[in-house]
This record gives C-alpha cells, structure tokens and sequence, in this order.
C-alpha cells in the first residue's frame, strides 16, 4: 500500500532519535528517512487537534528548549502525549517537534511510563519499515531487538497507542506483534488460568480484528492471525477456545480446507450455546451449514450439522426479536433460516422466509445476502406450485431491476432474453410460458448436478489409468520459479466412449426449432459446431476400513490404461481442495437410472423440454423477429442441455465408478489451451490447482519401467515438498497375457 510519511531531514534530529532508541534497547541504528503516520481511526485525536491549540500548546512547550532544563514531570508527559496525536493524525509537526522532544526526555528524569510508551511506539515504528537498514546488526538481529523494546513497554501504552500499533501491524501483517498486544493484559487467575475478564478482553479485541480481515476477504492473513494466537487460546476457559476454534473452522472451509474444518466442528455439533452472544449464534450457524455442504446427504453428520445450524438460527432469532437495538442482524438471520429450510425440504417455509425478508429488509441486507439460494427456492416452490409460477416470475424479474445482473448467476441469459427479446414483447402469453419453461429447465439441470457432486472427498478414492506421455505431461509441469503439477484435461471429444455427451440428446431427441425448405435438410452437409468442453474422468472406490490398497479393474487397464502398457495415478485427496467433482450417471436405454432423486429431475427436464419444443412451434419462424427468438431459444436451450450432457453414460459403462471434473469454455477464452502434437492434435488445459500423487502403478505390459522410477522419485520430492510424503512406485498384480 503507498504509506503516508512524515519527511525526517534534519541529520542532528536522525541521530537523536537513533541514541534514544539505543539507550533502551543496546543497538544502533540507521538513519530513519520516514517516520510512518497511519491513523487507525482515534476519533479523539481528530478533535484535540482540529483547533491547533493542541500544536501551539506543543510548540510553546519545547521553544527555545536547552538540553540541560528540558521539561520533565507532569509537563513531559503531556508533550509526549501531544507528540504522539500529532504522529497518529498525520500531522507535521510531529517532525518539528520531535528533535526538542528528544532532547528533553534525553535530559530529564521522566517517569518510567512516560519514557517507555514513547520508546515503544517509535520502536514499533522502526521494526515494521527500517530494519533493514540497521547500521550495525543484520536485519534479523535488528529485528528481534526492536521487538523486544516494544514488547517490553506494552503495558505504558495508551488505549489511543494500542489501535494505532495494531493499525500498523495489520498493514504489514505482522500478527506476531498483534499477538503480542492481545495477551499484554491476560492477567493470572486461578490454577495457573487466566481471568475471565483479561480473557474476555482479549477474544474482543481477536474477533475485532479477524472481522475487519474476514471483510476485506483475506482469508490466508486471518489464518496466520489463528497460527500467531493459537498459544494464547490454548490457554483460555472452553467457551473462548471454542469461540477461538470455530471461528478457525470457518476460515478453512473459505480456503478449501474442508477436512480440517470439518475435524475441528465435529467436536462442537452436540454442545448447547447457551452463553453465546447473538453475533456468535449466527457465525456458527453459517460455520455448520458451511460443513454440511461438504458431507454426503446419505452421512448421519450432514443431518447433524444441519439441524445444529437451524437450532442455532432460531436461537439468533429469539434474541433479536427480544432486542429492538440487534435488528439490523434481523434479516441476515432469516436469510440463512432460508437456506436452512430449504436443506431440510421445507420449500413452503424457506419460501415464506424468503418474502418475508424480501419485503422488509434493506438494500444492502439483501444485495450481500445469496442469490443463488433465493432463485433455487423460487424455482423449487414454482416447480411445487405450477399455478403460481407468474408470482414466482415476477420475483425474477424483481431481482432483475432492481440487482446486479451477475446476481442471477446462470440464469441471467433466460432472464435477459425474457425481458429484451422484441418479438415476444409483443406475445405476452407466449413469453411467459417460454421464460417459465427455460427457467424450469434450467433448475432441473442444476439439481440434477447438485445431486451429483461429490461432497466428502475423504471417503473416497481417485485414480485414473493412462499413458506415458500424459503421465509427463503432468510431472513436467514446471517453470524455473514454480512447481504446479496440475492435472491436464483434455478436450471432450478425445474421450474413448464415442457416444460422449450424446446419450441424453438421444432421449430428447432431434426438435427443429427453424422452418426449412424442403429437401434443405435431406442435402446438406452435416456442420460442426464450435465445442470447448474439457473433461477429466477418475474411477471413485469408497474407501473401506483396512484395505491398504487402491482397487484396480482388469477392464480399466484395457480401455484406458494403454491395454495395460501405461499406468494408473493413484491421487491424493488434497488435489480436489474445491475442485467441482461430479459423479456419472449411467442411463439405461429408456432414460432409467436407479437414483431416485436424480430420476425425478431427469424426468422434469424430458418434459419440460418437450413441452418447450411444442412453444417453440408457435413461433413464427418466417419473420424476422420470430427467427431471432427461435435462434436465441435454441441456443439457450444448447446451453442448458450442456450443463449435465457430459454428467451421462451408457449403463453398460457402470463398473467404472466415473466421477468427472468439467469446464465449459468459450471461444474468446482459449488462451491457456495447449495441444498435443504427432498424430491427431489434441487439446487440453491445465487444471488450476497443483496435484498431489500418492501412488503411481506401472501396468503389467509396461515397456522398460525402471526408466522411469528415477525422475518420478526426482518430480514427487518437489511436488511434496517441505513434507516427509512421497510418491509410491509399484507394479500392477493383475495377471494379464
């Protein structure tokens, strides 16, 4: 960030400022050439200084100062103090002031307080910007001296001093130092504990802190804060380490570190709240609903964090509803009731949470809160109640005016065709009808890909069969400066299955939307159309107590393992820290399952697609209006069907176990696309997270693979390092002729 600097020139006033620093902490040091000036916020200082009494009061203090009758008692404290609001508010005079400042705490017997707060804060002030330029020690020395003289004067500084120390520290994210001030004022209490007050204090002061990071969305610096401060709160009564743990437990999941996040809540889900406050109430809420997203709907733990999450909401709520001074929480909590009800199948009452806030909230609750939930639970009641899909609708289109349009995520394009498209502007029947049918679609499509994503990487397996050559493709991912060894995936049509994508397009079924002349179709050249749709498949084996082993399949090796010739990547979970896996459905030949969840929305979406082929006879394609409308219609209709025809196979591959990472791209963002040359050029992209290998398996055909277990062993070394993990190298078992 640009600092904001008070210019120090004076060479007399340099070296004073360094001897006063060296009489305290034993070092000499550098010229300063700044003096760093960053207000955290003291309201106090601003109005003590806003008439400049307080400047002139300083100036007359050190006029026409001589060393040897400086000031002293009482009236050096009060300079200092003077001194340090001028250096907090950004004020040049505490540059001018400074040297006879110096001078006069240099001569006098000032109190050890009075002294020791001033040496403090410009210690503090060297140890985050000027270090590095100490003339005598290294930086690593000068640093640890600064910071014991700031340290050692904690207790000196004024409440005024502390937010701009912590201020500064927060800047430079140095959370050591915010540590430091945080357990300043811990005071011993009984059985070598802490009081419950200085304890108090201290979480204040910590979640102060931690929100200001958690709203500027840094969540690595709020982690480090959690690793700085873990000594302090390992120390507290229950409840604080508890409030200090699930507070962490949050961070992690923002980060991708589910498994973590979750170890730490499975400690907290039976555990009453009772003396929690209404803003503790609602951040655990949202903490256990984060945890529940990332367990399986079919694990008793899901159901457990859900209902503790409720529990917790309506806990929140009853306090507010007794509290008139906590009702701007009031709606944010019944946003996440909402969610909650809507997890729970209560789609009548998230709806009505749903309007309820709607109706009532502010704008800024409501531009902050989600609205991914909100069109989930309008389609959900709409698709529950046919005949009040225009209320539903008009929501829509409520949130349309009056909402950033990326609000409405993947079904901004049906809203805007909706809303701007001329030809059904003038068919409001007919516009209605295709606006709710697209909708339709679309929320079945989603469903159906929320029903099959994988959620608890933890309990299962993730390996892939493949050949040398991509095997290299991932290791050698690597520049001069970074190791990224990320997964490459290629393009959907270098799939073996050469039905890929097509198994749901055959269920549908070929609709003409255009009116063509006759013998047109029967004629023409089939067209390509343009298709970025990259795929990586992975056989999924849950994992099973005592087996040591990863599964292997004799039919994988021959379809995709290079008949047995290649290898099989056994991967570490942590690869798929937020990656979007997605199990296969595989569908018999009358569009049958055996998923009785899934089935229902695929069944939605056959209908609800046929019915908007028989609107789109409607309309008059002849027309240039009306051909614009179908050629947009088709093309929304293209796009929603692309979102899950990669997520179905034929059930004869059902032995495989697929799950599947997909990315849809566009033809303008193609820049990262590498190709694979020799033969028939193939496309693929990296993945945008670093791979982690537990186990490579060299098939039973493989040619000469000693080759390779040297420079495996050399990539697996840099890929876990600053880990005492590695790559395992073994052979396949599976007898194979």
């Amino acid at each position: 960030m640009v600092k904001c600097c008070l210019n120090i020139s004076d060479e007399a006033l340099l070296d004073k400022l360094e001897y006063f620093i060296y009489d305290v902490s034993g070092v000499e040091y550098n010229n300063l050439e700044l003096l760093l000036n960053y207000s955290l916020g003291n309201k106090g200082d601003s109005a003590k200084l806003r008439t400049r009494e307080g400047v002139h009061r300083l100036r007359k203090m050190l006029q026409c100062h001589q060393p040897e009758r400086g000031l002293a008692g009482e009236e050096l404290e009060k300079a200092v103090d003077l001194f340090l609001a001028l250096l907090r508010t950004y004020n040049m005079e505490a540059t001018l002031c400074l040297e006879a400042l110096l001078d006069s705490v240099w001569s006098a017997e000032c109190t050890r307080d009075c002294g020791g707060r001033l040496c403090g804060v410009l210690a503090a002030v060297y140890l985050l910007y000027f270090c590095s330029g100490a003339k005598l020690l290294g930086r690593e020395d000068t640093e640890r001296s600064m910071r014991a003289v700031y340290e050692k004067n904690i207790g000196f500084y004024a409440l005024e001093d502390r937010r701009f120390l912590a201020q500064l520290f927060l800047t430079e994210r140095r959370f050591d130092c915010i540590v430091a001030l945080l357990g300043a004022d811990l005071k011993s209490g009984g059985a070598g504990g802490y009081t419950v007050a200085s304890e108090d204090g201290m979480w204040k002061e910590f979640y102060s802190i931690l929100r200001r990071l958690k709203t500027g969305k840094a969540y690595e610096d709020a982690l480090t804060l959690f690793q700085e401060s873990g000594s302090l709160f390992g120390k507290a009564r229950p409840e604080v380490r508890g409030w200090w743990e699930k507070e962490r437990a949050g961070i992690l999941f923002r980060l991708g570190r589910y498994e973590e996040a979750k170890n730490i809540l499975d400690k907290y889900v039976e555990q009453p709240e009772g003396g929690a406050n209404v803003y503790d109430l609602y951040d655990d809420a949202v903490n256990y609903a984060w945890a529940a997203n990332y367990k399986e709907k079919d694990d008793p733990q899901w159901k457990a964090y859900i209902e503790k999450s409720y529990h917790l909401t309506l806990e929140a709520e009853e306090r507010i509803r007794q509290s008139s001074a906590l009702e701007f929480l009031q709606y944010d909590v019944i946003f996440e009731k909402e969610f909650l009800l809507s997890e729970m199948g209560e789609y009548e009452a998230a709806y009505e949470c749903f309007t309820q806030a709607f109706l009532n909230a502010d704008d800024d609750t409501k531009a902050r809160s989600n609205f991914n939930t909100h069109l989930w639970i309008l389609m959900k009641y709409m698709c529950r109640n046919p005949r009040r899909w225009r209320e539903t609708l008009g929501w829509v289109d409520s949130i349309y005016a009056h909402y950033d349009h990326g609000k409405l995520d993947k079904y901004r394009a049906i809203v805007e065709f909706a809303n701007t498209n001329t030809y059904l502007k003038a068919r409001r029947e007919l516009r209605d009808q295709l606006y709710a049918g697209l909708m339709e679609l679309l929320f079945h499509a989603m469903e159906i890909r929320h029903e099959t994503k994988i959620r608890d990487i933890s309990k299962y397996d993730f390996l892939y069969y493949t050949n040398g050559e991509n095997l290299r493709l991932l290791l050698e991912d690597e520049t001069p400066d970074h190791c990224h060894y990320r997964l490459p995936i290629f393009h959907a049509s270098h799939m073996n299955d050469p039905q890929e994508g097509k198994i749901l397009q055959d269920i549908l079924g070929r609709a003409r939307f255009l009116r063509r002349e006759d013998g047109e179709e029967k004629d023409a050249r089939r067209t390509y159309r343009e298709n970025y749709v990259f795929l990586k498949s992975f056989f999924c084996y849950r994992k099973e107590k005592g087996r040591t082993h990863v599964k292997e399949f004799l039919p994988m090796w021959v379809q995709y393992g290079e008949d047995a010739g290649g290898c099989c990547v056994v991967l570490n979970n942590k690869t798929f820290g937020k990656t979007n896996l997605r199990k296969v459905v595989y569908l018999s030949d009358d569009g049958k399952c055996g998923d009785g969840m899934i089935q229902g929305f695929l069944d939605g979406f056959i209908s609800t697609y046929r019915r908007l082929c028989g609107l789109c006879r409607e309309v008059d394609g002849d027309s240039e209006a009306g051909g614009e409308c179908l050629l947009r219609t088709e093309f929304l209709l293209e796009m929603i069907i692309s979102q899950i025809s990669y997520l179905f196979k034929h059930d004869s591959y059902r032995h495989e176990n697929e799950v599947r990472l997909i990315v849809n791209r566009t033809g303008a963002n193609l820049d990262d696309v590498e190709v694979v040359t020799g033969g028939v050029p193939k496309i693929y992209i990296y993945s945008d997270k670093q791979s982690y290998i537990d186990e490579i398996i060299f098939g039973a055909k493989m040619e000469n693979p000693d080759d390779y277990v040297p420079f495996i062993h050399r990539q697996g070394k840099k890929m876990w390092s600053g880990t005492e993990s590695q790559i395992k190298v073994t052979h396949s078992t599976i007898q194979y002729r």
